[in-house]
């Protein structure tokens, strides 16, 4: 039986440990606070977008490394991921997930990327589709706002914590949050992602 056919399973501890690495302390992912939101569809707890998001990543990399598209990447210098992602339904514990990576698409041109569809389903229905793109420059904001010599030219030290940067900088939220070495090994664990493959302390290795 194949990975695609066991699929993967989330549970409430996976859920909490998630939250509490990234200290997202939502209602909508408590195991009891749950029911103190209004109306709620749900029906339970429901996990985190980004644990998703992050297991996504995590086998499209087991992908890349599979058909040995990282040394086309490098080549080709394809500095940015891009994903669009629209979620159709929540996933919550115990349910089981199916994530479906397309056939990597890839054009070899004057603006080379690499592509692929990305489906995810939860006990057979839809939850999540959309795609994630290499590419040579970024998908997103066009203008190249946050470049390396802009972002070294910002003081964020001047803008409080959990506050708006001004119109010039595009008016993004900024929130601040230190994540220790811990606090990524506890979301992988989290994200039902093998840790090994992104720490190694006897190889010095933190990815």
């Amino acid at each position: 039986m194949s990975d695609k056919e066991v699929g993967d399973q989330f549970s409430q501890i996976h859920i909490d440990v998630a939250r509490n690495a990234t200290d997202d302390f939502n209602l909508f992912h408590d195991l009891y606070g749950w029911s103190r939101i209004i109306n709620n569809p749900f029906q339970g707890p429901i996990v985190l977008g980004f644990q998703i998001e992050s297991l996504i990543e995590h086998k499209i990399q087991l992908h890349r490394q599979f058909h040995d598209e990282n040394d086309w990447i490098l080549q080709n210098n394809l500095r940015f991921s891009n994903y669009q992602l629209s979620f159709a339904n929540a996933i919550k514990a115990q349910q089981k997930v199916i994530i479906d990576i397309k056939r990597t698409q890839s054009t070899d041109n004057d603006n080379p990327s690499l592509s692929n569809r990305i489906s995810v389903k939860s006990d057979g229905k839809l939850a999540l589709i959309g795609f994630k793109k290499e590419t040579q420059s970024p998908l997103f904001l066009e203008s190249n706002i946050f470049n390396e010599e802009q972002i070294s030219e910002i003081d964020f030290k001047q803008y409080p914590d959990r506050s708006f940067l001004n119109d010039s900088l595009g008016g993004f939220f900024l929130k601040r949050k230190f994540m220790t070495a811990s606090d990524a090994k506890n979301f992988l664990c989290g994200s039902l992602i093998d840790q090994r493959m992104y720490f190694d302390e006897l190889k010095n290795k933190y990815q």
